[in-house]
């Protein structure tokens, strides 16, 4: 009911002012439900909590509030758990044998935000910790809960120790092991690669082939499953990968365009590493792109906007030239480089783009399409 009210308000306002009209539309919600739930004996947190649901399908006001709010919040949120949750921690505490046997049976409920791996996509070791991981950091939640039920009187101080404790350990124990997890599997995938990339080394007739993908369709149920399944079957390995709802498509706020921008090694074609290619090399190219994009738009739709261009990382515009001569025998020559070398500037251009705050103007000045 609440996005059919939210579309039909936004619609008698103008589009210049969509962003204004949906943020003091989250905000009118917030002073409405906030007291409302607290006069009728709940939490006025589950008022905030309502507010923020009622909008979670508009992917305007995520645009808005990340651009407008997460500044602030940033510092308004560590102000407040300073000086609330921070000088409540019962340190002393914590030496009591009773607090930590029973801070440590808390603490084994962990398992069951280790069990939220089993969403991730794709399906493997890698993704299942890190999601785990990532999920067991989070616990500012349970600070605020376990200090109202302590002034409550709902636990007593035996207990509210045990959770702030059992909490400390999720919060501090998760990060390291999510970063020893990424630092693993992110050396493994190093070592398989360089294995791979070992037979190229010294050829300068054959590189795999790097591409830039972005696509534009409407969001549906596993719309990004569908898509990580098609770049695996395509045997193109991601290099870096974002997804976001841009807001100046999404002014019907009920069916959000959904883009996609994706950095890629295809491991299936061998090009030399330059855009000057022959007639044979570039019907090749032209073959994989449209067979990348076919199988992409079956996958998002025909009406679905697919963009690939091909990335050249690490190899500057002002050496690649057809018209460069050897000092010595005069020859024409087109001067390469590592297959090494260009993977490891493809994660940094990639991470530099993607990290950008204009990702699109950034993909279309990357290489010309195909």
């Amino acid at each position: 009911v609440v996005p059919k009210v939210i579309k039909h308000i936004m619609a008698k306002i103008p589009a210049q002012h969509h962003e204004y009209g949906i943020l003091c539309l989250l905000f009118a919600s917030t002073f409405v439900l906030i007291p409302a739930c607290h006069y009728v004996g709940s939490s006025h947190l589950l008022g905030a909590f309502l507010a923020g649901l009622m909008f979670c399908t508009d992917h305007t006001i995520h645009h808005v509030w990340t651009a407008q709010i997460k500044r602030v919040l940033q510092w308004m949120l560590r102000i407040f758990f300073a000086c609330t949750i921070g000088f409540a921690i019962p340190v002393r505490e914590f030496g009591s044998t009773t607090v930590i046997v029973r801070g440590l049976t808390y603490f084994s409920a962990v398992v069951g935000k280790l069990a939220t791996g089993v969403f991730a996509r794709p399906m493997n070791r890698k993704e299942f910790l890190t999601i785990g991981f990532s999920m067991s950091a989070w616990g500012e939640f349970a600070f605020i809960i376990a200090t109202a039920s302590y002034e409550e009187g709902t636990i007593d101080k035996t207990a509210f120790s045990a959770v702030l404790l059992a909490v400390l350990l999720s919060v501090i124990i998760s990060p390291y092991l999510l970063r020893t997890t990424l630092l693993y599997f992110e050396s493994h995938a190093q070592k398989k690669m360089d294995a791979h990339l070992q037979k190229y080394e010294g050829n300068a007739d054959g590189h795999p082939v790097y591409f830039s993908i972005n696509t534009k369709s409407r969001g549906s149920w596993g719309h990004q499953d569908k898509i990580l399944h098609s770049i695996f079957t395509l045997e193109l390995e991601i290099i870096d990968f974002r997804s976001w709802h841009a807001p100046e498509f999404n002014h019907s706020h009920h069916l959000p365009l959904t883009k996609e921008s994706f950095y890629v090694m295809d491991q299936a074609l061998i090009l030399p590493p330059t855009k000057h290619l022959s007639d044979d090399d570039k019907r090749k190219l032209k073959e994989r792109v449209k067979t990348v994009r076919s199988e992409l738009k079956s996958v998002l739709g025909e009406r679905s906007v697919v963009t690939i261009k091909r990335w050249l990382p690490g190899v500057l515009k002002t050496e690649d030239r057809i018209d460069k001569k050897d000092a010595l025998f005069g020859e024409h020559v087109v001067p390469t480089r590592r297959p090494s070398y260009c993977r490891r500037e493809a994660f940094k251009q990639a991470h530099s783009i993607m990290s950008s705050v204009d990702l699109g103007a950034l993909a279309r000045a990357a290489a010309p399409e195909y």
